[in-house]
């Protein structure tokens, strides 16, 4: 919740490409560093000319593995432009959860790879041009990396709505959002699934032919908007999301 209020307060407004986008960047690196991650910060060229980037963190002793399986836990930090909104649900609280969960594991090294993407929403709206951080980012991966990746986790607005829901566009590889639904369901947690268009970031991934997974809470009333502040978050959300990830991260 410090995070959230860090981005979503201290911060607000993260449109790519502007001074937000900047400082959101500082302040989630900063974090990650904090906690002993080696962090890369990923420019990603924009249409409009301008830059945005993705913040990746991974364990120093997993840099140079030869053998390896790459475990992806990642949400957009940026906001939509136009709105006005300070992204508390939107996503805030995606990537508030990424960056508490890549400070549970960071005395656990393994090939966890936590990526703060910017750029998920449409510099113009209608335009369908979105998701440039997580595209970027796929677009740029090894044979290596794709050969040994086990799947993305996709936090996207997680602290508003009544339901949590495991989401996937159907075009992707299916096996690991079975697996993560199967994990809930055995340990008496409610994940059900509910198909998805191309509004998140696992889009990049299920189109690369790549197993993913979009986490989101299922109504959001204020998204998009200037009501989309930190007051709104259950915080009760934010720990569901969590532990259920941290757990099942646990038994992979």
């Amino acid at each position: 919740m410090d995070s959230l209020w860090d981005l979503s307060v201290g911060i607000g407004s993260r449109v790519e490409g502007t001074a937000g986008d900047e400082a959101a960047v500082s302040c989630i690196a900063g974090k990650l560093q904090g906690y002993g991650y080696a962090v890369q910060i990923q420019d990603v060229p924009l249409p409009n000319g301008a830059h945005t980037h993705n913040v990746i963190a991974q364990h120093p002793q997993a840099l140079n593995q030869a053998d390896y399986e790459i475990l992806l836990v990642g949400a957009h930090y940026d906001t939509k432009t136009g709105t006005g909104s300070p992204g508390a649900n939107d996503n805030g609280s995606g990537t508030a959860v990424v960056l508490e969960l890549a400070r549970c594991f960071a005395n656990q090294p393994g090939n966890f790879r936590f990526v703060l993407f910017g750029g998920e929403e449409e510099l113009v709206t209608g335009s369908g041009a979105h998701h440039f951080g997580s595209r970027y980012y796929v677009s740029h991966m090894s044979q290596s990396d794709k050969d040994n990746f086990l799947g993305a986790i996709i936090v996207d607005m997680v602290g508003v709505g009544s339901q949590l829901y495991a989401r996937t566009m159907g075009i992707g590889p299916m096996d690991f959002c079975n697996q993560l639904m199967a994990y809930a369901a055995a340990h008496g947690r409610s994940l059900p699934y509910l198909h998805s268009g191309s509004s998140s970031d696992h889009e990049a991934f299920e189109s690369a032919g790549l197993p993913a997974v979009w986490l989101e809470y299922k109504d959001d009333p204020w998204y998009h908007s200037p009501a989309d502040s930190f007051d709104k978050i259950q915080p009760a959300y934010i720990e569901n999301t969590g532990t259920l990830l941290e757990n099942f991260i646990r038994s992979l």
